[in-house]
């Protein structure tokens, strides 16, 4: 059960939805930032909202609802799970609330784990969402909560937009990148780089989210749900509008080279993609 990106500011109406959520079982997943402290912005604040004039997002707007979501978990001994986590003071309360047995888990996402706050100079419009890039520091400090498990999932905030919708005053450009194409690739890069391993990769993509949101994964054992990934990393591929499967091809990746590469897709046993 999710806001999807809306936040909710009436801490009393969240209080109630974590309570009613307990009886069918629901995980709420919230997308922690404080539209006041938000307000318009659209890049991180600091100092690349300043250099282009862009009204900046403050890290605190996201780390004040992370606070209240912990706090309200520990209260009530409800589990709250926060979505896309982007700054090194969210992962800091995250930390601690976990060594105090809170009920929290979290995620981020790849865009978090490789890019800062620099890539949207120029307006680059395909970098831009939200919560926005941050800090070289902030990035930093997700590795090592990825690594650590405090961040417990990765996920690809998948956002998928028309090229019209990109090519846009960066005001006016839409929060959000594709991230299915290439969430795999991206991940191994960072395996490359020697940020995380295979193992972390198989944890944060498979195990750990099917565990958090009560699905049986694959163990290649008999009677085990048929959902296999065949990922070649021996491959690499370009990014492009041909190469993209998603219809939405808003992506800083394009026109990059990929480590690693997706060779099909099963789902419940039904083949659902193959490399062409």
């Amino acid at each position: 059960m999710s806001n999807d990106g809306i936040p909710v500011t009436d801490n009393h109406l969240f209080r109630r939805a974590m309570e009613y959520s307990q009886g069918p079982g629901l995980l709420v997943i919230d997308h922690c930032e404080d539209p006041g402290l938000a307000g318009q912005g659209l890049v991180n604040e600091g100092l690349i909202s300043d250099s282009l004039g862009l009204p900046g997002q403050p890290s605190i707007a996201e780390t004040l609802q992370v606070a209240r979501d912990i706090l309200l978990a520990k209260y009530l001994q409800i589990p709250v799970h926060l979505a896309h986590i982007s700054t090194r003071e969210s992962v800091e309360l995250i930390a601690r609330a976990k060594a105090e047995g809170v009920p929290v888990s979290a995620e981020t996402c790849p865009h978090y784990l490789l890019w800062d706050q620099e890539v949207v100079r120029g307006f680059f419009t395909l970098a831009k969402v939200n919560p926005p890039l941050r800090t070289a520091d902030d990035v930093q400090a997700l590795r090592q909560a990825v690594r650590d498990g405090v961040i417990d999932i990765l996920v690809t905030d998948h956002a998928p937009h028309a090229d019209f919708e990109k090519d846009a005053p960066f005001s006016q450009a839409p929060n959000g990148i594709s991230g299915l194409d290439t969430a795999l690739s991206l991940t191994w890069s960072l395996i490359q780089d020697q940020v995380l391993t295979v193992e972390d990769l198989i944890r944060l993509w498979s195990f750990a989210p099917a565990s958090l949101y009560g699905f049986q994964p694959n163990s290649f054992s008999p009677g085990d749900p048929a959902d296999i990934c065949i990922f070649d990393p021996e491959s690499s591929w370009t990014v492009s509008s041909q190469t993209m499967v998603s219809k939405g091809k808003n992506t800083p990746c394009l026109g990059r080279v990929l480590p690693g590469r997706v060779k099909a897709l099963l789902v419940q046993g039904r083949l659902v993609y193959e490399q062409g």
